[in-house]
């Protein structure tokens, strides 16, 4: 049986939607399960440098996006705070606690932090993991005390 390979770079249409779903939240199981595909295939595929940087190109749009959102929804709310504390009909303690509201915003956390999205680099990155893990495996650190 031939088995359908990809060049290490290029992703199919499966792996490709197996990262947007793993980006957004899906878990492995529901993700295998809903592309009709092994967990071990799954695995194998997050494995790949081009499937990791497709993945973390998904996590920073999801976050630009739910950015733009909290952006957007801390904009109406201070419009409307604003409006309600200048509104001189409103009861005065609306209109105390809309300022104490807009004193005490903050701003949006910080977003998640992604890893690279170049897969060249990931590869690079992996292979000196590896070679570092390797070093450190061969080396004695203990002596002969076998701790």
């Amino acid at each position: 049986m031939q088995r359908n390979r990809t060049k290490p770079n290029r992703l199919t249409a499966k792996q490709k939607q197996a990262a947007a779903l793993l980006a957004n939240g899906k878990r492995s199981g529901e993700v295998a399960q809903q592309l009709n595909v092994s967990r071990s295939t799954l695995w194998a595929w997050q494995k790949k440098p081009a499937f990791q940087a497709l993945y973390n190109r998904e996590l920073v749009d999801l976050v630009e996006a739910i950015g733009d959102e909290v952006r957007c929804s801390q904009l109406e709310a201070m419009r409307l705070l604003r409006e309600t504390m200048q509104d001189t009909n409103a009861d005065l303690r609306w209109r105390i606690e809309s300022a104490k509201l807009i004193l005490s915003q903050l701003p949006p956390p910080a977003p998640k932090e992604a890893g690279s999205t170049d897969p060249v680099e990931i590869q690079e990155q992996t292979a000196w993991q590896e070679k570092m893990d390797a070093e450190l495996a061969s080396m004695d650190i203990f002596g002969s005390t076998g701790l």
